[in-house]
């Protein structure tokens, strides 16, 4: 039976960007925010002790604490604790397990088990909010760093002409794709790859686009 790790990062507001940049490139399993702080998921004890040693490093980092979690039914867990997003009492977020208990403008399905994105984030509320406003009949979009895919779906249900949706994560691909399908859309691409590459650079140019979508972090739109 394998063992998880959780590792709970005490810092600041202004540094969580910086940490969870630096953290996706480490071997962690799911990385969650917290008005505290950050808890990041580690599969076993190696890693976990590998991790816990580069972390130590960051002198804006508060606290570490790890702990062995429980072993339980997790997608029982996440399902009981994950409730459906309502934004704008227009737009429903919700997961294909969630019962409809009225109608709204948009209903997005999203099984977000694989990428990131949910609905929940308030970055993903705002953007969503924005579109939601934004007259897009017949546009071009980009969502860079689309995660499940929540961003570019909307967009092409408000009549967005062409949609073209990225990320750098094959898991984000997959999830993508079967969002896609659980929507039941067609007519949104979907490119495999970094923003910093200069094969996604090429790929790109010389196209146009009205808009473009980028709910990532600051360092890395900057």
């Amino acid at each position: 039976m394998e063992t998880y790790f959780s590792v709970k990062i005490y810092i600041e507001e202004k540094d969580k960007d910086i940490c969870i940049a630096y953290l996706d490139k480490l071997e962690f399993i799911g990385i969650q925010e917290e008005p505290w702080g950050l808890i990041a998921y580690v599969k076993n004890k190696d890693s976990r002790i590998g991790i816990n040693n580069q972390l130590e490093g960051f002198n804006f980092i508060k606290k570490i604490k790890i702990e062995e979690v429980e072993n339980i039914n997790w997608n029982k867990e996440w399902e009981s604790n994950y409730p459906p997003t309502i934004i704008d009492d227009t737009i429903l977020i919700r997961a294909p397990f969630h019962k409809l208990e009225k109608s709204y403008k948009y209903e997005i399905i999203i099984n977000p088990q694989m990428a990131f994105g949910t609905g929940h984030h308030n970055t993903t509320h705002l953007m969503a909010s924005i579109l939601n406003n934004t007259p897009l009949n017949n546009v071009s979009l980009i969502d860079i760093g689309c995660g499940t895919g929540i961003l570019s779906i909307l967009a092409h249900m408000q009549g967005a002409n062409y949609v073209m949706a990225t990320d750098y994560d094959q898991l984000c691909e997959l999830s993508f794709k079967e969002n896609i399908k659980l929507n039941k859309l067609k007519g949104i691409d979907f490119y495999l790859g970094d923003v910093i590459e200069k094969q996604f650079l090429n790929n790109f140019n010389g196209k146009k686009f009205d808009f473009l979508l980028a709910n990532i972090n600051r360092n890395i739109i900057l």
